[in-house]
This record gives structure tokens, sequence and C-alpha cells, in this order.
């Protein structure tokens, strides 16, 4: 053989030892960056794999404070809070107007707005029931009579009636508006039932309990067929919301930070993911759903819920 020819078959030789090499290498570099692409899309947030999650870092700050924010009303793109021993309006979510409530001695236990009559209800520890009117930005003082022995939980409205959740009495009563506040009570739930673990109350034409683990349904004073969809996560139902205007109902979970949109069957909808949901105190959706409001130790968030 001579050299020309040992010299091409040597490089015969290397290119059938290198060229597999090669796309090896290449492949292996390809596979990595493929891997790496895939590692930066996979949600690595908690709760990634649950249905329709959405992830954190959606919410917005629009007022920081240093005093608890108890409850928030939302009307015709006004909102307002309650908290310490005032009414704060923000206007564009901006703090427009503050209104300091009147019985210093009293302390703020409930709160729940009453849109045809343009009334946000404060319910104080001494039974008393205080309106704040959103028009005239007065506060009243109403005739209310507290049912004997109880332990309110919650209160809501619908229409010009007054709702309160009494788990001492295993009750809920409902009141009627009359001149200047509210006529005598009637019991409202009509079949023996066990709510004392209820801690939150929503209402449309329907009442929406929850005690924290199950979301129960009643209309008319009867407990209707009702349940909600279960995630991979139990879902802790700690604060719920909806109202006449809302197409869906909404929970906040704590142990789990999220807010779930659940259908008014109980279907998921979807689901919002932050680290600050684990903290909220209180909440609401705006009147076109397109965004909550969260109250936490530090302030107020939006989360943009479209």
């Amino acid at each position: 053989m001579s050299s020309s020819q040992k010299i091409y078959s040597a490089s015969i030789i290397l290119a059938i030892i290198i060229i597999p090499l090669f796309f090896r290498n290449s492949k292996d570099d390809l596979s990595q960056i493929t891997s790496d692409e895939a590692t930066d899309e996979t949600p690595s947030f908690a709760l990634a794999e649950e249905k329709n999650i959405q992830p954190e870092n959606s919410l917005k700050k629009i007022l920081e404070t240093s005093e608890a924010v108890k409850f928030e009303i939302e009307t015709d793109g006004q909102l307002f809070l309650v908290s310490g021993n005032k009414i704060t309006e923000l206007s564009q979510e901006k703090e427009s107007n503050s209104f300091t409530f009147p019985d210093s001695s009293s302390r703020i236990e409930s709160a729940a707005f009453m849109p045809d009559l343009r009334l946000i209800l404060i319910l104080t520890n001494q039974g008393k029931i205080i309106s704040f009117n959103t028009i005239s930005k007065k506060f009243q003082e109403n005739n209310f009579s507290a049912p004997e022995g109880s332990k309110i939980e919650d209160m809501e409205t619908y229409l010009t009636y007054l709702y309160i959740l009494d788990s001492n009495n295993n009750q809920i009563y409902r009141y009627p508006r009359a001149e200047g506040g509210f006529g005598e009570k009637s019991a409202w739930l009509k079949e023996e039932m066990d709510i004392q673990d209820s801690g939150d109350m929503a209402i449309d034409e329907n009442i929406f309990l929850s005690d924290g683990e199950q979301i129960e349904k009643f209309f008319q004073g009867k407990s209707e067929d009702f349940s909600i969809e279960q995630s991979k996560t139990p879902i802790k139902n700690d604060l719920i919301f909806t109202s006449p205007g809302n197409d869906f109902i909404y929970s906040i979970d704590k142990e789990n930070s999220r807010l779930v949109q659940f259908s008014k069957q109980g279907e998921i909808i979807r689901q919002f993911y932050d680290e600050k949901i684990s903290s909220v105190e209180s909440f609401i959706t705006s009147e076109d759903e397109t965004k909550a409001y969260l109250a936490v130790p530090d302030g107020v968030y939006r989360l943009d819920l479209k």
C-alpha cells in the first residue's frame, strides 16, 4: 500500500471515529439546551400543577397602612376600607378621604355594604350598628337589637335586609330595614343545621357558609345540594365572597396562599397563587370581576383577575 493510500485509509478511520462523537456531543449539547429551556418554562412555584393556576408576581400594592384593614367595600369604582377607627375612601386606587368613626370607645367587629341604600353598616363590640352613608359621608346609629347570647361571626346584606351569622345560637337571623335602622329579627334557617363552626358568609340570592373546609349553600332557609370541585391540594376556604352581581364565588385559602375562583355550580375556574395571600385579612372583588382587592398587614393589594 502506497503512503498516499495509507493516509487516505487513516483519514477514513478517523472520520468514522470522530463524526459519531461529534454528533453524539452535539446531541448531548442540544439535549442539555432543551432540558434547560424546559426547566425555565416549567412552573416552579408552589401548587404549579393545580388546575388553571396562575403564578405569583401579579399583586400590586395600592395602599400602604400600618392599621389592619378589616373590611373592604367597592361601589361604582370607589373603594372604601374599614380599619382601626376610620373609613378610608380610595378613588382611582388612591386615598382621597378619611372619615373618623364617631365613637372612639367602640371597636369595629364587622361591616357590610347595603348597595340599595348606599350604606356601609358597621357592627361594634358593644352590639351597635352604625351606618355610614357613602353619598353624604355621614355616620348614624341605627336601631338594632342583637340576639341574646349571640356570637356574631359575620354579617352581610341582601336588598334591604341584614343577615347575621350567629354561631352561639346556631342560626342566621334576618333583619328588615325599618325607620331609624332595623326591625325585629326572624330566624332565617328553616332546618336544624349545625353551623357553629362556620365563620364566613357570602350572599347572592343564596347564602353560602364556610367552615374552613366546605362551602355550604342555602336557599330560602334550607340546605341545597352543593359541593365544590376538589383540587390536588385540598382547598381551605378561610374567607369567601360573592354578591348578586357576581358570576363567581371566590375563596381565600391561606394555608396554600391562593385565591380560588369557582363557578356558582362549584367548578374550579381559575386559581391565583401568591405568597402574600397567606396573610389576607379581608378581600372583595370589583363589581365587574376584573380585580380583587386583598388586605394584608402591610397594606391593600390589587390582583388582576382578567
